[in-house]
């Protein structure tokens, strides 16, 4: 905010305790002129009210005198009718006279020759009679004369015991009653409304036309019906706001509503006009006022204020010009002397922190690691030899840190924004070599201040962490290989032991076999694991498990040299175990001149390569078929529909095993020189 604002501030303030003043006697005003018109309008509601008192008053005292007339208590006809003629004709302002029976037939009327009718459903009739007393009607249609509309009132008609014997009813003509409140002085805009016990209007001024036989709407039937009179400032129905004043139905005279208003525009009109011209009168001092002010801060404020900004601007440009010569005033030439030390302090700090910026530019492009020196819109002030070169892009190659971004990043997923690349915690991104090598850059960034131009300094280093990203890729691969053999490894374990132990078996031979089984499934992990878990030689893994039995010359391998996989050098070494123990407890292997010769024929195909083997054992003991199947027989049988296809038969010169599957065409090796026969069975005999 200007100092001339701040004045005008000033100025505006000043005045408020005047507008406060304005506004409490405005408002004390409207409070008196409130307390007025609510007077006003009661007064010209009780003298309607009054008005009303006498017209019903006149209208008891004229039934009395005709229910106590003899010829009217004898209901002699014709003679009352004649008395009831020449009163109407004296009385127009009544509509209709009539003497009713306590039937309701209507014995003589003002009307001679007029038909009679039944007056026994009409409220007044009846309530006369409930009661035995004087009775206000609603508003009413003649049932004589449709066309009119009246307002009855009815009185009991009494013997000389005091006994009912019928009802004397006449009807006020609503025109007349019109009539009557249309000569009412009523100030402009005031309104009166005569209205029945049920809010159905009688009469009213202004516009009786449009309202007479409407009823007063609902929000304001509670008025009708209430007990005590009151005021209220409401829209009425002809659409202006009035300040009314009511009495109810319920208070005398009762059976009639009275209410009557002033417009409130007409009797605010003369207290709105003093309020507009005391704001008036307010707001032209205010303008002249303010116009002083302006001149003058114009003098006294405004050019002394642009001498100095003048000054500013000389120091902003490097060419100060000293005190400015109109500063006349002591305070502005305070200032000035003050800009002009301040100038000085600042044209040091702009040679250091150029000084300081080269400083920085060079130690960021002789630096041994990579670093980018750059805005916070990507813009490269400096980077350092080394970024280009262990990037493998050439120096002066990209002009800005978003253009390197592009091109290094490319499989970033167009996020090139240097502040989401560069986080100030580090961050991990693949980045591409010129050649299309794929390597792994962390970076870090910091921030350094600001630039001169308001954008963000900020220093990335960069570090190839390529080999820790690929060793930690690696590990996890090793970790989910591991998981997944152990998994299987168990699930075998579990196998051997549920076919192992039995309800009906020896525990002690139990423990043996189930012990020895592990040891064959051991000594192919340790192979296994000594190859990686990829794949062994199948000649190494029957000499692992032939060994072990300490059989020696009896047993020849015969085959080309070719590898198994992992997953299934396990399933074979079980099988190799379970041939292997058999023949050395019962077979082949359990007497001198027995022998065993295990051989495998292969398939080259161009994706997997059939491997065809055989155990064949002779001059063994006499063989025959086993009259229940064993542990072992049922293993074998499991495992080699596992890996593929197995027959065992048990012919009487030895046990033949046959069994294929296949691996992947990659695990047949050279094939050795058939002349040349090469002992890798340790003293087992070898045919090539």
């Amino acid at each position: 905010m200007s100092l001339t604002q701040r004045l005008f501030g000033l100025m505006a303030l000043a005045f408020v305790p005047a507008g406060l003043v304005l506004l409490v006697f405005s408002s004390d005003l409207k409070t008196a002129r409130d307390r007025e018109v609510f007077e006003a309008a009661v007064l010209q509601t009780q003298r309607a009210t009054s008005e009303m008192e006498r017209l019903v008053e006149s209208m008891r005292t004229l039934l009395i005198a005709i229910s106590t007339a003899p010829i009217v208590r004898d209901f002699n006809e014709p003679a009352c009718e004649a008395y009831l003629n020449a009163l109407a004709n004296r009385l127009p302002h009544l509509s209709i006279i009539a003497v009713l029976d306590p039937h309701g037939d209507a014995r003589c009327l003002n009307k001679p020759g007029a038909r009679k009718m039944n007056y026994a459903d009409r409220h007044y009739f009846q309530e006369a009679l409930r009661t035995g007393d004087f009775v206000v009607g609603v508003f009413t249609q003649s049932r004589l004369e449709p066309e009119r509309r009246v307002l009855p009132f009815a009185l009991p008609i009494r013997d000389a015991a005091g006994t009912v014997t019928g009802v004397v009813a006449l009807g006020l003509d609503l025109a007349f009653l019109n009539e009557v409140v249309g000569r009412w002085s009523l100030p402009a805009g005031g309104g009166l409304t005569i209205a029945d016990r049920e809010g159905v209007i009688l009469a009213r001024n202004p516009r009786p036309d449009d309202f007479v036989g409407q009823r007063i709407p609902e929000p304001y039937l509670r008025w009708v019906t209430g007990s005590e009179p009151g005021t209220a400032e409401i829209m009425s129905q002809d659409g202006t706001r009035r300040i009314q004043s009511y009495k109810p139905a319920t208070v005398s005279p009762v059976g009639l509503y009275v209410s009557s208003g002033l417009s409130a525009v007409t009797v605010y009109e003369a207290l709105a006009d003093a309020r507009r011209r005391g704001f008036y009168a307010l707001a032209a001092a205010a303008v002249a006022a303010f116009g002083v002010v302006l001149l003058v801060a114009q003098v006294s404020i405004r050019r002394p204020v642009q001498d100095l900004v003048q000054l500013a601007d000389a120091w902003r440009r490097g060419d100060p010009v000293g005190q400015p010569a109109s500063q006349t005033a002591a305070e502005f030439a305070t200032i000035a002397a003050a800009l002009n030390r301040m100038g000085e302090g600042l044209r040091k700090q702009q040679a250091e922190l150029v000084e300081s910026g080269e400083r920085l530019r060079t130690m960021v492009r002789r630096a041994p690691v990579a670093l980018m020196l750059h805005a916070e819109d990507g813009e490269i002030l400096e980077i350092s030899e080394s970024w280009f070169r262990r990037s493998g892009y050439a120096v002066g190659a990209v002009g800005s840190a978003s253009e390197w971004f592009r091109q290094a990043l490319a499989g970033s997923g167009g996020e090139h924004d240097p502040a989401v690349v560069f986080p100030s915690e580090g961050r991990e991104r693949e980045v591409t070599t010129p050649s299309g090598e794929t390597r792994y850059w962390e970076f870090a960034t910091v921030a350094l201040g600001s630039l001169s131009d308001g954008r963000a300094l900020r220093l990335t280093a960069a570090s190839d962490v390529t080999e820790r990203h690929r060793a930690a890729q690696h590990q996890d691969l090793m970790v989910r290989e591991l998981n997944h053999r152990v998994k299987n490894t168990l699930a075998v374990v579990q196998s051997i032991a549920s076919q192992t132990i039995r309800p009906d078996g020896d525990p002690a031979d139990m423990v043996v076999r189930f012990t020895e089984r592990v040891s064959a499934l051991s000594r192919t992990q340790d192979l296994l694991t000594q190859r990686q878990w990829s794949s062994i030689r199948l000649e190494d893994l029957l000499v692992a498990e032939l060994t072990h039995l300490g059989l020696g010359d009896q047993v020849s391998l015969n085959g080309p040299d070719v590898e198994v996989p992992a997953e299934l050098a396990v399933s074979t070494g079980l099988i190799v175990h379970e041939l292997a123990t058999n023949a050395a407890k019962y077979g082949a292997m359990s007497v001198p001149g027995g022998r065993v010769a295990v051989s495998w024929r292969l398939q080259a195909g161009e994706e997997t390569t059939t491997v065809d083997l055989t155990w064949e054992e002779t001059g063994g003991p006499a063989v025959t078929a086993p009259s229940r199947r064993g542990f072992g027989s049922r293993l074998i049988g499991q495992v080699s529909r596992s890996m593929g296809e197995g027959n065992l038969t048990f012919d009487s010169s030895g046990v033949v095993f046959s069994l294929r599957f296949n691996v992947p065409a990659k695990m047949l090796l050279e094939e050795p020189d058939p002349e040349v026969s090469t002992d890798r069975s340790r003293g087992f005999k070898i045919r090539t």
